[in-house]
C-alpha cells in the first residue's frame, strides 16, 4: 500500500468522494487549508481528506465503507500511522460516523432519509398520526398565531441577527453554547441554505442545511419556545423535506441520536463508528484512570478542576493536560 499527500488538484478530487455530503467535502469546509491523502493498492486508488488543528485532526470517512477504500479497512490504520509520522505533534484523529470499524470504538446510531420524487409519496409512508400532524399543526399556527411564511435564503444572504437568534434558542432549549461569531458559524459548518419561518416580523423557527450535489445534510432547527406547543420546528422540518424533494435531492443526512422526529419522518437507521484514533492509546488510558480517581474524590467540582490542572502542569504534555481537565469536568 502506498500513501501520499496529493500536491495538486486536491479540491477537484475531493468533490468525487462518496457520499457527497458536507462531512466529506473538506474543500467546502476548509477551502484549500486541508490535506488529501491518496491511498494506492495495486490497481485501486482512493482519497481521504484530513484536517489538522493543532494536536488533533479529523479524517473524512463519513459513511464510507471499507470495501470502497483501496487496501480495505487496514488503510485507515495505515493512513493514521502515516499522519502521526508526518506530524510529530499530532495526538489524535477524529472520525465521524463511518462504516469502517475503528479500534476500541463501539457502534452508534446514524440516521438518513431517502427522498422520493414527490412530497405526497413521502407523506404516504408516514404513520397516520404523523401524517395528520403535518396538516393539523400548520392549521393551528394560522388560526392562533397568524398566517406564516417560510423564507429561503442562501447563507451568504442571511442576516447576522438570524444566526444570533438561532444560537440563542439552541442555548435556551438544549444548553448548547457556541463561541463562534454568526458568519463563522455558517462557514465552519458549511451551511448553504437558511429557512426562516415567521409571522409578519416575528421569527418562529430557523433551519440550516448544507446542500452538496444530489444530497443534503440537515444541520438543525431552532425555535421560539413561546410556540413550542405548535411544533413549529417540526413544521419547518417537514417544509425543508418538501423543498429538497422539489429540488430532486436524493438523500437527507441527519447524524445520530434518538430524537423522535428522525424516526417518525421516515428516518433510516444504520450503525456506524464515531471515535478517535490515538497516537498513544496506553497514555490515554492512564490519563482516564487519573481522571476517574480525581472525580471520585469528595471535593467540590472547582477543586477537582484545580487538581487536574496542577497534575497536568507537572506531569503531562499540553494535549493530555487539556484532555485530563475535560474528562474531570464531564
Amino acid at each position: 500500500m502506498k500513501i501520499r499527500f496529493v500536491a495538486s488538484d486536491k479540491i477537484r478530487l475531493t468533490q468525487y468522494i462518496e457520499p457527497n455530503v458536507i462531512h466529506n467535502r473538506y474543500d467546502l469546509l476548509y477551502g484549500n487549508d486541508y490535506d488529501l491523502l491518496e491511498v494506492k493498492e495495486e490497481n485501486s486508488v482512493s482519497y481521504i481528506p484530513f484536517k489538522k488543528n493543532s494536536s488533533t485532526g479529523r479524517m473524512g470517512l463519513y459513511l464510507r465503507h471499507k470495501e470502497e477504500l483501496a487496501g480495505g479497512p487496514s488503510s485507515v490504520a495505515e493512513c493514521a500511522s502515516f499522519l502521526f509520522k508526518t506530524y510529530p505533534d499530532l495526538q489524535d484523529i477524529f472520525v465521524l460516523h463511518t462504516y469502517i470499524p475503528l479500534p476500541d470504538v463501539n457502534t452508534g446510531i446514524h440516521w438518513h432519509v431517502d427522498l422520493p420524487k414527490t412530497i405526497e409519496e413521502f407523506d404516504s409512508t408516514l404513520s397516520s398520526k404523523v401524517r395528520y400532524n403535518t396538516k393539523w399543526y400548520p392549521k393551528k399556527i394560522r388560526e392562533n398565531v397568524g398566517e406564516y411564511e417560510i423564507k429561503i435564503l442562501k447563507s451568504t444572504e442571511c442576516p447576522e441577527s438570524v444566526v444570533k437568534t438561532y444560537l440563542k434558542w439552541k442555548k435556551e432549549t438544549y444548553g448548547y453554547d457556541w463561541s463562534d461569531k454568526p458568519k463563522e458559524y455558517l462557514t465552519k459548518n458549511g451551511i448553504t441554505n437558511v429557512y426562516i419561518m415567521q409571522v409578519k416580523n416575528e421569527i418562529l423557527a430557523i433551519g440550516f442545511i448544507c446542500e452538496t450535489g444530489e444530497n443534503a445534510f440537515f444541520e438543525n432547527t431552532a425555535f421560539n419556545e413561546q410556540y413550542k406547543k405548535y411544533s413549529v420546528g417540526i413544521v419547518l422540518y417537514h417544509f425543508i423535506i418538501a423543498d429538497l424533494i422539489k429540488k430532486e435531492k436524493k438523500k437527507l443526512f441527519l447524524l445520530g441520536g434518538n430524537l423522535e422526529y428522525k424516526r417518525h419522518y421516515n428516518g433510516i437507521q444504520t450503525m456506524t463508528y464515531t471515535g478517535h484514533i490515538y497516537r498513544n492509546p496506553e497514555m490515554r488510558q492512564k490519563v482516564l484512570k487519573i481522571a476517574q480517581k480525581i472525580k471520585s474524590l469528595p471535593l467540590p467540582k472547582k477543586i477537582k478542576k484545580k487538581l487536574a490542572s496542577l497534575y497536568g502542569l507537572f506531569f503531562l504534555s499540553p494535549y493530555y493536560k487539556k484532555y485530563l481537565k475535560s474528562e474531570v469536568i464531564k
